[in-house]
């Protein structure tokens, strides 16, 4: 299977639980873009809280985006909703955190105005998975753009790896691994963990072999340059793995950030403009962010403009749902009651 990149779906069930055939309104847009048939596509889900963790996951399958995301009452009240975000690249799992999501979610609910009876703002605050995400929207002239959102999370770093370890799984040479600023670094800020490795030229990053990357010690190696003068961004990255790549990859890239800014010294805010996904035709351009102390990072920020594509309906039998020969409830609720 070849997933070419990520789209939201906002789906809101028109209709009750126990009916046979539920509408499910859905929504896709492209995050990191400001132009249609580029960007990261992402599809996003509403009202859905009647469905349960099996039939959100037979969703995830049946629009077959690398990132789904179902929108739902918050816990408290004081928030704007709470997310449940399922990636392919997790088995269809859910997932505590994810760039696009959070902000293709936010751009979606701050063009509808309104979300479960109170009016949307321009600062959002999201549950997921027992984090809280803080989201502001983008504006131009009054007119919804885009969002930014805050890595739950601080950077923490897992463990460093050798450039051999790295260059294998990108199907690279080890030369075209460069280890003067970090060795490459198992990192994250609060979702899926990356190995941030910096290559040592432009070609080499054209050169990543998609089909024979893989994983290392279970995580995505995630590789980046820093451009040379002339080039529209600082950094060009790419996420590949058996096959795979995505457009725009969101806490990667918050994680990247994070480890430059940690390396910095002094005070300040470390920005930087990272194109991702020109390799695949869907080039996409994310805006990071990164406040540091000394060595310490404070706070992480990625965002982008956003633009709609598509909208339609879903019809759902809910009384004829076959469980999927594969399926594992990593749910909380599941868990519990299994316990």
């Amino acid at each position: 299977r070849h997933f070419r990149h990520r789209t939201i779906l906002l789906v809101q069930c028109c209709g009750v639980p126990e009916a046979s055939d539920m509408r499910l309104v859905y929504e896709t847009v492209n995050v990191f873009t400001g132009s249609s048939f580029t960007g990261n596509p992402l599809p996003v889900i509403l009202g859905c809280d009647g469905l349960s963790t099996e039939t959100l996951t037979r969703i995830c399958r049946e629009f077959h985006y690398s990132e789904t995301v179902f929108v739902l009452p918050p816990e408290d009240d004081q928030h704007t909703a709470r997310l449940r975000i399922f990636s392919i690249f997790s088995d269809y799992g859910e997932i505590p955190f994810a760039g696009h999501p959070s902000i293709g979610a936010a751009y979606v609910l701050a063009l509808r105005g309104a979300l479960f009876g109170k009016l949307v703002g321009d600062e959002l605050a999201f549950e997921v998975m027992g984090n809280v995400v803080k989201v502001k929207v983008m504006k131009e002239s009054g007119r919804v753009v885009g969002a930014t959102v805050v890595a739950p999370k601080s950077l923490t770093k897992e463990a460093e790896y050798s450039a051999e370890a790295a260059a294998t799984a990108l199907g690279l040479d080890v030369k075209d691994v460069s280890t003067k600023a970090h060795q490459p670094t198992d990192a994250q800020v609060g979702g899926q963990r990356f190995v941030l490795t910096e290559l040592t030229s432009r070609d080499a990053l054209k050169r990543i072999d998609k089909k024979r990357s893989r994983r290392h010690n279970g995580q995505f190696v995630f590789a980046y340059i820093h451009t040379m003068e002339g080039d529209s961004v600082d950094i060009r990255c790419r996420s590949t793995c058996e096959g795979h790549e995505d457009a725009g990859t969101g806490s990667a890239n918050s994680s990247l950030v994070g480890l430059l800014a940690g390396m910095a010294s002094g005070k300040g805010t470390l920005k930087k403009t990272i194109g991702q996904g020109e390799e695949m035709g869907r080039p996409s351009v994310l805006h990071a962010e990164a406040d540091y102390d000394n060595g310490k990072v404070t706070e992480i920020r990625i965002g982008g403009h956003c633009v709609e594509m598509m909208r339609g309906e879903m019809l759902l039998d809910t009384h004829n749902l076959p469980r999927h020969p594969t399926y594992r409830d990593a749910s909380p609720d599941a868990k519990r009651q299994k316990a």
